[in-house]
């Protein structure tokens, strides 16, 4: 049966620069937005994506820790929601610049936004961030410089 358009289920994507990018605060904002949470990928590799890794890791925890202390690297990171509900996946995104961009993805009834905008306020609050966006259909900042752009652009928009 096709999906009509009004029933079509549409996804945000909230992003919000952090720091510090150590494990533990990265797990705790998880810990808070999605508690049953399972990886995307069962192996990481450094260079992210490199047909010869020089390092490959099991788990996103052992990847956390090496990036807490390898400040240059960048590495993406996604978990996904086994359950159904409105937060969909949650991601970290490891920069080289040494910061960190933690983000949702979540339903939105769009072209209400009050879901994503809720969630954007409440992940800002948790991380101690003034720097967030709501994305639609963008892949992800690459870099810190990338979701500030992205930032201003939005408020000139407004």
């Amino acid at each position: 049966m096709k999906e009509s358009p009004t029933n079509a289920v549409h996804f945000a994507d909230i992003y919000v620069l952090v720091h510090p990018r150590t494990r533990e605060f990265i797990t705790s904002f998880l810990d808070r937005f999605l508690p049953q949470r399972e990886e995307y990928t069962d192996t990481y590799e450094l260079p992210q994506f490199s047909e010869h890794p020089v390092i490959v890791f099991s788990s996103a925890g052992q990847l956390m820790d090496y990036l807490e202390h390898a400040p240059y690297t960048m590495h993406a990171i996604y978990w996904f929601n086994p359950r159904e509900g409105p937060i969909r996946a949650a991601m970290c995104l490891y920069t080289s610049d040494g910061q960190a961009i933690v983000g949702l993805t979540c339903e939105t009834h769009h072209p209400d936004k009050d879901v994503e905008q809720g969630y954007l306020k409440e992940a800002m609050t948790f991380c101690r961030s003034a720097l967030g966006l709501v994305d639609y259909e963008m892949p992800a900042p690459k870099d810190t410089q990338d979701l500030l752009d992205r930032i201003a652009a939005q408020n000139a928009d407004r």
